[in-house]
């Protein structure tokens, strides 16, 4: 091989090179982190409605959840990408939402009982609707510490026939 080629092959590696990592650089998106809320409403209730939508040849119900008045105390994980500013479509949100009665201090709900609590994971992206998802696998426990404060621990899946979505929580909720 020619001193001339083993260059140019040279020049075209290094060249290539870099091209890779400053296009990783770029694709990282340290600036945004995610963000993360826990929150916590007492007198308060899941209200689950339903839409029925057009799915090729059959209707697929849709849940919506939405937090109304009520008598219960209503937790909400909601966790938030924030792409950067020249990605278009890129955002994405997800939520879990489960509900106990006001007089409980302390709760432990495993698979199907947490059917009980009303758990639901939700999404918001430029991707497949999916509507909120009911939850009966995992666990989620949690003790108030007292006053509006509440440490929740849990880990959950849940998904549809095309994905399965799956979320852990270890943090503390705190009231509204």
């Amino acid at each position: 091989m020619s001193s001339s080629t083993l260059s140019f092959y040279c020049l075209l590696f290094s060249l290539t090179a870099c091209l890779i990592f400053t296009s990783c650089d770029s694709l990282r998106n340290d600036s945004h982190p995610d963000t993360f809320t826990y929150s916590v409403q007492n007198n308060k209730h899941l209200a689950i409605d339903s839409t029925e939508l057009q799915s090729g040849d059959s209707l697929k119900t849709i849940l919506r959840i939405s937090i109304e008045d009520g008598n219960n105390r209503v937790f909400k994980y909601q966790r938030t990408t924030h792409p950067a500013e020249n990605l278009m479509d890129a955002g994405f949100s997800e939520s879990l939402y489960f509900q106990l009665p006001a007089e409980k201090e302390q709760f432990n709900y495993e698979d199907e009982q947490l059917t009980q609590l009303d758990t639901y994971y939700t999404r918001s992206c430029f991707c497949r609707i999916i509507g909120a998802l009911p939850v009966s696998e995992g666990y989620i426990k949690g003790t108030k510490l007292g006053g509006t404060i509440w440490k929740i621990k849990g880990s959950i899946k849940t998904g549809t026939t095309f994905e399965t979505r799956e979320v852990t929580i270890d943090n503390i909720f705190i009231a509204q």
